[in-house]
């Protein structure tokens, strides 16, 4: 029917006495007319009530949507309604007096948070002393407006109070937050933590890389509690909004994922299939526990951008697909009180956040508006209770901090109380806590000798009490450049060969990730930077204080030919799509595009017959391309990390997991043999980088010497 949403009309303010008063005198005689029926509505708020001529005298009010009264006539009693707008008592004893005091709320919405005089009687807490019917409503309506005449003292009251009230929404927010606490901190990984509606209870995944599984411990101590334990990959754990069940999302193969549903009562209960899908990113729960907002990767079959599952009819729509090629909506989170949607915008590793104004059903009401202006990697959002204000995780990957905003907007405000290093974090829906993972795992540079039996094949290159990755040496063999942030940014550092006096040698700001090449003279590094909005690829000379020069822009570089006279590089299309280009060295152009569909990482073999390359997914393994013309063939079915493999004069170096293990093996797949070698078994967790020296004799990589994931926990924030 034409017309707006009382909803859509509060956003500009709270109306005027009069206009409120015939509003509410609308509904109170639709109602009174519902009730005599013998039918009680049981959600009556703003999204149900349609205006039409709005702002005219013509103005009336409709109430709308009577599905759950409906509902309430077939399964008796039935815990329905939006939670803002419940009586106490909806729940067990739905009754007339419910659609009462949902009217009182409403009006005290309308009146800017205050509740005429006269009629706080809808709201009392015992049904039995409100107002009877719909009719005495309106008839105190008539009385209020009778006895209302304003003198300058009301009117003074009321100037005050509007003062206030814009004071009190535009102060300088003066946040409280209690001391962090260790919750769960069991040896291993603990993350993606995520709370029940009152903050009892904490769910995490723990486990090894890519077998997690899913626990929940009290939020007042205790032993971790095993809900879910099998061999599966199990993760990103989201407690129903009725506190009853749990989703978690379990990877099954090629980028297929199945949201699984688990009953919390009685123990032991199974969990069951609820949907599959492919790119699914992540996702949350409605208020309303009837569908799920997810944001999905775009891939050939699938767009991209936002989809809706419902319970009721167990499909997937899309909500809203970006309009911009190369754009990705991410990290979706409904308001607790069901009005609104956030999700973070991301075009490359650019991303701010946005919220648009939803129906109860999650219908977009007009379009979305920009809360932060950060331009930099976003990785989760979540709502305050009160639907007041954002809380997102912010920074480069690794070192990334908590940050909150006005969801009306304002300038983000780090939340000094959390540390950086936070992997994800989780808010109560009805309480104040938030809890969060902390990564203060250890990585140092190793080095594997080919030609040493056992445990002497191991050596620690570099190490410290932050993270130190990667490692190439130069082409002299003279120096050893790695990353580390042990400055407290990612930046490279360069080393003697056996990781003896260390030195920085960038100081770039505002860096989402750092890699690092030697030129083929040994005299500089080849740093490319990935910025939030764009790639940049810089020149650092080792002679003397020269800063360093911007050489190559919108591009990564990758690897050198196994002649040392052209370079390739990433780039993307305007589409997103992954582009490996070939250049000449140092020139760098012309440069031209090769035929290696969805490839992300790429080296020659040192006989320059092949190129060895790899997507964005350790599932799909390693491909060879013959040069100079094809074909294409896969060699390996798939990796431990999709960076970690070198070519050499004997074969194919590579990292995957042996069966039924959880930790990495090097493997060499000779040249012409089709079945690998099992070379060693790794104890620990490894790095990004593999980096096989000049002689072939050894490799340097990352491993992370302490392992480990904490939860802690805010029990109080306001």
């Amino acid at each position: 029917m034409p017309g707006v949403t009382l909803r859509q009309v509060l956003t500009e303010g709270p109306l005027t006495p009069n206009r409120a008063r015939r509003i509410l005198k609308g509904l109170a005689t639709a109602l009174s007319a519902v009730h005599k029926a013998g039918v009680a509505h049981l959600d009556v708020k703003p999204e149900n009530i349609m205006l039409s001529d709005p702002g005219t005298p013509e103005e009336r009010a409709t109430l709308l949507d009577f599905g759950i009264a409906r509902l309430r006539s077939a399964v008796g009693g039935l815990q329905a309604g939006s939670q803002r707008y419940m009586a106490p008592e909806q729940a067990t004893h739905p009754t007339i007096a419910c659609d009462i005091y949902a009217l009182g709320l409403v009006a005290k919405e309308m009146s800017g948070g205050r509740i005429p005089s006269g009629i706080e009687r809808a709201l009392r807490q015992d049904p039995k002393n409100r107002f009877p019917s719909a009719t005495e409503f309106s008839a105190a309506l008539d009385r209020v407006a009778r006895r209302q005449v304003w003198n300058w003292a009301a009117a003074a009251a009321v100037i005050l109070g509007a003062v206030f009230t814009g004071w009190y929404w535009n102060r300088p927010p003066e946040h409280f937050y209690a001391k962090p606490v260790p919750l769960v901190t069991s040896p291993g990984f603990e993350q993606r933590p995520a709370l029940s509606p009152d903050g009892l209870w904490v769910f995490y995944a723990a486990g090894p890389e890519n077998r997690t599984d899913i626990y929940k411990q009290s939020t007042a101590g205790g032993n971790p509690i095993p809900l879910v334990v099998d061999h599966a990959n199990d993760d990103r754990p989201r407690p129903t909004p009725d506190g009853l069940g749990l989703t978690f999302l379990r990877h099954v193969g090629k980028r297929e994922t199945i949201v699984m549903l688990l009953p919390l009562s009685p123990a032991g209960s199974a969990a069951t299939e609820l949907t599959r899908t492919t790119n699914l990113e992540d996702y949350s729960w409605a208020p309303d526990g009837n569908s799920l907002v997810a944001a999905m990767r775009a891939s050939d079959n699938v767009p991209g951008g936002l989809r809706l599952y419902s319970l009721a009819t167990h499909a997937w729509t899309d909500l809203w697909i970006p309009s911009e090629t190369g754009v990705r909506f991410q990290h979706p989170a409904v308001s607790p009180d069901g009005h609104y949607l956030a999700f973070s915008s991301r075009k490359s590793r650019s991303a701010n956040l946005f919220i648009v104004s939803v129906s109860s059903s999650l219908n977009l009401h007009g379009s979305p508006r920009q809360v932060t202006f950060l331009n930099q990697r976003i990785d989760a959002i979540r709502w305050t209770p009160d639907s007041r204000d954002l809380v997102f995780l912010n920074g480069p990957l690794g070192l990334s901090s908590l940050w909150r905003v006005p969801a009306r907007g304002g300038e983000p405000i780090r939340i000094s109380a959390v540390s950086d290093a936070v992997n994800s974090f989780a808010i109560a829906k009805n309480a104040w806590k938030l809890a969060y993972s902390i990564d203060p795992s250890d990585d140092n540079v190793w080095r594997f000798h080919l030609d040493r039996p056992g445990a002497a094949a191991m050596e620690q290159v570099v190490a410290s009490t932050r993270n130190d990755e990667g490692g190439i040496v130069s082409p002299d063999g003279r120096f050893l450049a790695f990353l580390s942030d042990r400055s407290g940014s990612h930046q490279i550092w360069i080393s003697r060969p056996d990781g003896q006096n260390p030195k920085q040698i960038t100081h770039i700001s505002d860096a989402d990730g750092v890699d690092a090449l030697w030129s083929p003279d040994s005299q500089s590094l080849l740093i490319s930077v990935r910025f939030p909005n764009r790639m940049t690829v810089f020149r650092t000379p080792l002679s003397g204080p020269v800063p360093p020069v911007a050489i190559f822009e919108n591009a990564n570089l990758l690897s050198f030919t196994h002649d040392q006279q052209s370079v390739f590089f990433l780039r993307h299309t305007d589409s997103g799509a992954p582009e490996v280009w070939r250049a000449p060295y140092p020139a760098l152009e012309p440069a031209s595009p090769l035929p290696l569909p969805g490839a992300q990482h790429v080296k020659e073999s040192p006989d320059g017959r092949y190129l060895y390359f790899t997507h964005n997914h350790e599932e799909d393994g390693i491909f060879r391309y013959t040069l100079p013309a094809g074909p294409i063939e896969r060699v390996v079915d798939r990796l431990y990390r999709r960076t970690l493999f070198a070519p050499s004069q004997r074969g194919l170096y590579y990292i995957a997991l042996p069966p039924k293990s959880q930790l990495p093996a090097l493997y060499l797949l000779p040249n012409g043999a089709t079945k690998p070698q099992l070379l060693h078994r790794f104890e620990r967790e490894l790095g990004w980088v593999l980096a096989l020296s000049a002689d072939e004799r050894s490799f340097l990589f990352t491993q992370t010497d302490i392992g480990n994931k904490d939860i802690q926990l805010i029990d109080r924030f306001r």
